[in-house]
């Protein structure tokens, strides 16, 4: 597949299905995780600092830093993940608005697999990424 857009849709939809034994639930909304993974998954690092960063994280992260980890990030594991699955997720209450939610997945990229955990915090009414950890990278067994 070819477009991108459709190759992240694709990707949610299946994270949607291998969810076979319990609801999907996170705390962030869905149309919010798609935004954030087509950015991140199309190398769009820019467009995800401005769109979805929260101020908290832009005023800790320098944008070129950003862009830079995450090109050095994607070149790591061979681009686009292939499938994530939702591990869990959990609002934290008593952010600057409230609220703060961690959404953990077991993402699969080309070359191998990591934990992604990925922190929102409420700005505006609206969920912004605060933050994101990957675990040490496991290289698939050829």
């Amino acid at each position: 597949m070819r477009n991108p857009f459709l190759r992240t849709i694709s990707l949610v939809v299946a994270l949607l299905l291998a969810q076979e034994t319990r609801a999907f639930e996170t705390c962030v909304d869905l149309p919010t995780l798609v935004g954030v993974f087509a950015a991140f998954d199309n190398g769009d690092g820019s467009g995800l600092y401005e769109r979805a960063g929260s101020t908290r994280f832009r005023e800790a992260m320098p944008r070129a830093t950003w862009v830079r980890q995450m090109r050095a990030f994607r070149a790591r594991v061979g681009g686009t993940a292939t499938r994530r699955t939702l591990i869990g997720s959990e609002l934290i209450e008593g952010g600057a608005e409230g609220a703060a939610c961690v959404v953990r997945f077991e993402a699969r990229y080309t070359f191998g697999s990591i934990i992604e955990v990925w922190s929102f915090e409420r700005e505006n009414g609206a969920w912004r990424m605060a933050g994101l950890w990957l675990s040490d990278f496991s290289p698939h067994l050829r």
